[in-house]
């Protein structure tokens, strides 16, 4: 019994080994899922064979293997195996389903208020997800990933979500709500920042081809959150708070001269150089730009056109939010020295700022390391968590296994 127990886990193992290759590549040779999965031909074959039958990979004509020759090539086909993805942000959550080839359908958003009750973010929850998974026709739903703002912090087996005015968050652990409302269904809850750096390091993977080094992913919008991944693992630290990048901070003596009165301003990071920091320091010199565009009702996409168009006060505004960011990135290099560090969400995605970006960082850090560090904006914008969400399901499946308990049961060839 104990043999035949190994060898299903084995045969389990290789069959995720290559579905997590196929889910890399649009379409691949059998020759090189040989030489990647590093199984023998006749093993792969008879994988290949079974995921025929079962309707979830086909042959998708010609393909050109690592030798050079061209060849049959054969794809994944899991258009209708899906994961639920949510994202809890500020003042709104969204919901859509995601695919195991990251294509976003359904999405529905529903707005509420950061002094709204837990109660009622719990009631959006179950309603749009409920109405989801009625409304889920033919797809086979892999269950219920979540993306949450602020910090997560895991003790004793809970998670706690801590937002900066937004304490209802802290009421509840929503892991544990949303099990109770849905069960049946895995539950996944994520800081956002981590579940966007698994959607960068997917791609990062896959335009690389590579399957080790460091990435720090940033995304901004009320303030910034990020994500570290080390060799294709998040990397949580012992509460689950590393990669809270907003928090470090930048200025020492901001409360001895900041123009507010909040005595709880702390000069952190995401105070100076996140995207609403950028909108506040518009509102604030309105007045020194005359000649501006922009007005007290401007929106970022506002100013980053306006940027577009040299707007004194956008150009001034944003540059010195440049100097900003790279002045803390300079820390997080030296403390982390990833390969490559993404930038993402609501932060602006403009060749002329990245430039000016990568100016500061070469005036701060040592030649060594600008010049062995990849600097680059996300391809995914705002739709980045919901994408790493749905991998982060994906992932669990796979790391377990049960992705294989999963067609078995779903498809019957």
């Amino acid at each position: 019994m104990k043999l035949g127990g190994n060898s299903e886990d084995m045969r389990k193992k290789n069959r995720c080994t290559v579905l997590e290759i196929l889910m890399k590549y649009d379409k691949i040779s059998r020759a090189d899922l040989v030489r990647q999965t590093g199984l023998n031909k006749a093993t792969i074959t008879n994988i290949i064979n079974d995921f025929s039958q079962s309707g979830i990979v086909k042959h998708s004509g010609p393909v050109i293997a690592s030798n050079g020759r061209k060849t049959a090539g054969i794809s994944l086909d899991m258009r209708d195996v899906v994961t639920l993805v949510i994202r809890i942000n500020r003042y709104n959550i969204s919901f859509a389903f995601c695919n195991v080839h990251g294509e976003i359908s359904d999405f529905r958003d529903e707005m509420f208020e950061d002094d709204d009750s837990i109660e009622r973010v719990l009631e959006i929850l179950r309603r749009n997800t409920k109405y989801l998974l009625d409304n889920r026709k033919n797809r086979k739903v892999l269950g219920i990933s979540i993306g949450i703002l602020g910090w997560l912090f895991r003790h004793n087996g809970h998670i706690i979500a801590k937002t900066d005015g937004f304490p209802e968050l802290a009421k509840v652990d929503i892991k544990e709500e949303m099990e109770k409302m849905f069960p049946g269904y895995k539950i996944i809850l994520e800081h956002d920042a981590k579940l966007s750096a698994l959607a960068e390091w997917k791609e990062y993977t896959k335009n690389t081809n590579t399957i080790s080094g460091t990435m720090l992913n940033i995304i901004g919008g009320i303030g910034f959150g990020g994500g570290i991944i080390i060799n294709g693992e998040l990397f949580h630290g012992s509460n689950g708070v590393a990669g809270e990048v907003g928090h470090m901070g930048i200025n020492f003596n901001a409360v001895n001269y900041s123009p507010n009165s909040n005595s709880t301003y702390r000069g952190t990071y995401e105070e100076y150089a996140s995207p609403r920091a950028l909108q506040n320091d518009v509102l604030n010199h309105l007045m020194d730009f005359p000649e501006t565009i922009l007005n007290d009702r401007s929106t970022l996409k506002d100013i980053y056109a306006a940027y577009e168009q040299n707007d004194p006060l956008a150009v001034w505004a944003v540059n010195r939010s440049a100097r900003l960011m790279a002045y803390g990135l300079t820390g997080l290099i030296f403390v982390i020295n990833p390969n490559v560090i993404v930038l993402g969400d609501k932060i602006i995605h403009s060749e002329r700022f990245m430039a000016k970006l990568k100016h500061y960082l070469r005036e701060y850090l040592p030649s060594e390391l600008f010049d062995n560090l990849e600097l680059r904006m996300s391809t995914f914008n705002e739709a980045g968590v919901l994408l790493g969400a749905s991998v982060a399901m994906v992932n669990y499946y796979l790391k377990s296994h049960k992705m294989i308990d999963f067609i078995e049961e779903n498809f019957n060839g």
